[in-house]
């Protein structure tokens, strides 16, 4: 341990804690004198409050996915710990699992030029369902999941630094041929093809909004015809009934579309089951119906979810309000707007954006406080747009002009 002049300066020769030799290069003697005295002073204090415990990046996932499922447990989302255990199992496991935490660098996750890092490996790495190369989405989502596991062990103090914060993800892809909506045409065209007995199913699908996992819990009680309306209280997944993925319920309308097809729909029911679709798979369905029909009418294929998206697009490009359209989804407002919005009708558009009256002529406002503070101190004034500080969102935009015309 000392300090000695070399070819490209005044290089430190020390050992940490564990006893691990390093070194580093200064320009000045100074410079390195008074680094050895502070990482000195840092080494015995680090010894004096005992070292933290060597732990293997696998050993501390199999911990670490003990308190996922138990939270989840209590907020009765067992996908989540389902998504974290995968990941865990599948991808991350594999690469960093041998490694201990308190070795791990930056230079580890991100790679050098002997080495690739995390996100190089996993972009490479092929899909074991489908024997092809993971998605950018796919691995932006497992870096994610491995940045979460990394801040957890900096909070336990098993890392010198939080490693999370070295990630770099890729820049996401998104692939929209799987989530491109069928239009009016392509939607009637479909039930021409479905099979009589699945139809009230993906009726359902189109036209309420509703994710796929709520439709399968639906039970012959939540819907209620008198008054044009369905209760959704649950979702069903793995045969576990679960709440909705907000956390709460909704009662959403029964819309005109949907409406024709609960025509002697009690014919359905099953003694031995309260559910509308009992025993119905999604997976079964995918192959025995959904892929048949979209082969029947030569479209492109896409998944089942798109039911969903379809039923956004549908009642946009109809005019329908957007905050109606977010309710029945159970989306925020602001999610439906960014996700959907080219499917507005532009006359709609064009109403939305117009200016309205109020304070500041053409200015625009953070805040819809900031609005209202500023109707009270100046009510003569007009033309003020009022936005977020992400996006101008049409919400706000509506509920000015609800507020002041």
């Amino acid at each position: 341990m000392g300090i000695k002049h070399i070819k490209t300066g005044w290089q430190v020769d020390w050992r940490d804690e564990r006893g691990r030799r390093k070194r580093l290069t200064f320009d000045s003697q100074s410079a390195a004198k008074a680094f050895l005295v502070r990482e000195m002073a840092q080494v015995q204090e680090r010894q004096s409050r005992g070292l933290a415990p060597r732990i293997l990046f696998k050993d501390f996932t199999a911990t670490f996915l003990l308190k996922v499922k138990q939270e989840t447990a209590a907020r009765n989302k067992p996908k989540t710990y389902d998504w974290y255990e995968m990941v865990t199992r599948v991808y991350l496991n594999p690469i960093l699992g041998d490694y201990y935490l308190s070795d791990m660098t930056p230079i580890l996750l991100r790679g050098d030029a002997a080495r690739p890092g995390i996100k190089t490996i996993l972009l490479e790495r092929e899909s074991e369902r489908r024997k092809k190369k993971l998605s950018t989405s796919t691995v932006a989502g497992i870096l994610t999941g491995l940045g979460t596991i990394l801040r957890n062990a900096y909070k336990q103090e098993l890392t010198e630094r939080d490693l999370s914060t070295y990630l770099e993800k890729p820049k996401v892809i998104k692939q929209l041929e799987n989530k491109r909506p069928l239009t009016h045409e392509e939607v009637s065209l479909f039930f021409q093809h479905c099979p009589k007995e699945y139809r009230l199913f993906y009726a359902i699908c189109f036209f309420s909004g509703m994710r796929t996992s709520e439709v399968l819990a639906l039970r012959f009680g939540d819907v209620d015809l008198h008054s044009n309306k369905i209760h959704v209280e649950r979702a069903l997944y793995k045969d576990q009934f679960l709440t909705p993925k907000t956390g709460v319920g909704r009662v959403i309308d029964i819309t005109p579309h949907l409406r024709a097809f609960f025509i002697d729909w009690h014919h359905l029911k099953d003694v031995r089951s309260d559910l509308i679709f009992p025993g119905y798979d999604l997976s079964n369905l995918r192959n025995r119906v959904w892929t048949k029909v979209l082969r029947k009418m030569k479209v492109a294929y896409r998944k089942q979810y798109v039911t969903r998206h379809s039923f956004a697009s549908l009642m946009l490009s109809e005019g329908q309000p957007a905050a109606w359209v977010a309710h029945m989804m159970g989306d925020r407002l602001e999610t439906l707007l960014r996700e959907y919005y080219q499917h507005i009708p532009t006359n709609y558009k064009t109403e939305l954006m117009k200016p309205v009256n109020s304070p500041l002529d053409g200015h625009f406002l953070d805040t819809l406080d900031q609005g209202l503070e500023s109707v009270k101190n100046n009510p003569s004034n007009s033309k003020v747009y009022i936005a977020t500080r992400e996006n101008r969102t049409l919400d706000l935009l509506i509920t000015n002009q609800l507020l002041y015309h």
